[in-house]
């Protein structure tokens, strides 16, 4: 028989599945909220890492932790924060904590297990009006919090000393950041369309890799899976890339010589980045990819673009491609802020700009 590429199978050789094109999902009942008002426009949702509670976080100040099991969605605690609109929330060190951030010279660290809010003000003097915007890991081992300022510079900070970690910078302004599922390296990037992966061991770039026809870096997002995973670019035009990691977290195509960097991250080395091709590029959306969500082993992407109603797509993970029948004309999703994909893939949230937060079960996918 023929693959679909063309070339013959190898005799004897199981011939590989079609990718599939209908998602089985259902609506479960929303995750209860305040009524919907004008400044209720829901920012942020995130899955624990065990999977049984749901974190949304409100422009009304509040940040709710749900029992997200579809039907009564309990809520377990909210929290108001007088002094802060929530821009950002999500879990870290493995779900022991939560974080929250908005246009404050500060951010809150809630500790689940005793109950308590900290307000944690991070080191001062780098010129950053706010800092409204992190990236976090899930990793049980993840300590560190990168805090992206607004003039090409990432902060450390170590969540259990709440202590300065470091800084690194990258040229022109930082827009998105994630850590791989390791919690040892972390990517940034911003309006140039460069993505910049540095080893938070030693504090150095180790590549650099130019956005394959992107127009800057709008979101980022990775996922683990087999060999080393896959990173998701997502850019102002809409486009979406996927690139698969090597065992070496590299890119897959990355030339070893155009992909170092110098040890001082603020004298990035002048060698032009790579220009690795893509495994897919997704064109489905045609306004800026700004909310990208994986499950923890890669098996489903969402994308999602908040310029335009029911933007929204999911893909999935292992062939790339992007599911025909879901969501429909018909699917309430409204103007997406924010997504989420449980860690096994089973479970979809979504806030909106009305402030509701919509949950969905994906049935051939564990919660």
């Amino acid at each position: 028989p023929l693959l679909a590429s063309g070339a013959l199978a190898t005799p004897g050789a199981p011939v590989p599945a079609p990718p599939p094109r209908r998602l089985a999902v259902t609506r479960l009942a929303d995750v209860p909220g305040d009524a919907p008002a004008a400044d209720a426009v829901v920012r942020s949702v995130a899955f624990h890492p065990g999977g049984q509670i749901l974190l949304t976080a409100s422009m009304d100040r509040r940040v709710r932790f749900v029992a997200a099991d579809g039907a009564q969605n309990a809520t377990l605690q909210t929290l108001f924060l007088r002094d802060m609109q929530v821009h950002q929330a999500g879990f870290a060190q493995g779900g022991r904590v939560a974080v929250a951030a908005g246009r404050r010279r500060f951010i809150y660290v809630f500790d689940l297990a005793a109950a308590r809010a900290e307000r944690v003000r991070p080191p001062a003097g780098r010129g950053e009006r706010s800092f409204e915007r992190f990236a976090a890991c899930d990793a049980d081992s993840g300590d560190t919090l990168a805090l992206l300022g607004d003039r090409g510079s990432v902060s450390l900070l170590s969540l259990k000393s709440r202590c300065a970690a470091g800084d690194l910078s990258i040229p022109g302004t930082v827009r998105a950041a994630a850590f791989d599922a390791s919690g040892t390296t972390l990517f940034a990037g911003g309006g140039d369309g460069v993505v910049h992966a540095f080893d938070l061991r030693t504090r150095r770039c180790v590549w650099r890799a130019a956005d394959d026809g992107g127009l800057g870096v709008a979101s980022l997002a990775a996922a683990g899976g087999p060999s080393g995973g896959s990173l998701a670019v997502g850019s102002g035009s809409g486009v979406v890339n996927v690139y698969r990691r090597g065992a070496d977290g590299g890119l897959e195509g990355l030339e070893a010589a155009a992909a170092g960097g110098d040890a001082d991250t603020s004298n990035l080395t002048p060698r032009p980045p790579a220009r690795p091709a893509p495994a897919r590029a997704l064109t489905n959306l045609t306004t800026v990819a700004d909310t990208l969500a994986w499950s923890a082993g890669g098996e489903l992407l969402v994308c999602a673009s908040r310029m335009a109603r029911d933007a929204l797509r999911a893909v999935d993970g292992p062939s790339l491609a992007v599911y025909a029948n879901w969501p429909s004309s018909r699917t309430p999703l409204g103007h997406v802020h924010a997504a989420a994909v449980s860690p096994g893939g089973g479970l979809l949230a979504f806030g909106n700009a009305k402030g509701k937060c919509l949950l969905y079960r994906v049935h051939h996918l564990p919660i």
